[in-house]
């Protein structure tokens, strides 16, 4: 019983933490640079988004590598953030490199790791049926819905017209979209690190 009531007290102190930081971020950004033109790509709220989506990429390859358990879950969230870590920089590849060039890369993760989910969607399966009623589970899939659905229909420049009217300004609905955004990447990041730490209970079990 203590060690449940350390663990929620650790969750809610790093939980707290990460929500505390992402606020601080939106507040520096909405200083920064002129009206119009805040919340950019070059703002830190992208790049904390891509930090977030970099480090629990990493984390996820780390811990499959070091445990057996959730490897083809853990590997499959891996990508998935890699995946979307690219996506990030799609406007950046465009401008400075060519056109398509993110997606070649995607391409190039996505094809071996559709190789592997083929060799094992047993194990990917498994995976999921043991962690679908868990929190690391709730937490992801929590973060995927608030990033993937809830902010892109929230971010829909029509709502805030509406809302605005004649006072329309797009930093504005960029704070609320990113903002919003870059919660489920954090999310996400805290998602993948429950699951990790499960992997790592699971292999001393």
């Amino acid at each position: 019983m203590k060690n449940i009531w350390l663990v929620l007290f650790l969750r809610t102190v790093i939980y707290s933490l990460v929500l505390l930081g992402i606020l601080e971020v939106i507040e520096y950004d909405s200083t920064v640079g002129e009206v119009g033109t805040r919340f950019g790509e070059s703002s830190f709220t992208e790049i904390a988004q891509e930090v977030f989506l970099l480090l629990g990429a990493i984390a996820c390859y780390f811990v499959a590598w070091r445990s057996k358990a959730y490897r083809a879950l853990l590997i499959s969230m891996a990508t998935f953030m890699l995946v979307s870590f690219v996506r990030e920089f799609n406007n950046y590849m465009k401008t400075h490199w060519f056109d398509g060039a993110w997606q070649i890369i995607v391409y190039s993760i996505l094809i071996p790791y559709f190789i592997y989910a083929f060799k094992h969607w047993r194990g990917i399966k498994s995976d999921l049926e043991k962690l679908s009623s868990s929190f690391s589970f709730g937490v992801l899939f929590c973060a995927v819905l608030i990033v993937f659905l809830f902010s892109r229909i929230y971010g829909l420049h029509g709502i805030w017209q509406n809302l605005l009217g004649e006072n329309y300004i797009r930093d504005i609905k960029n704070v609320s979209e990113e903002g919003i955004e870059l919660l489920g990447y954090a999310l996400l990041f805290l998602g993948s690190l429950e699951v990790c730490l499960n992997s790592f209970l699971a292999k001393k079990a």
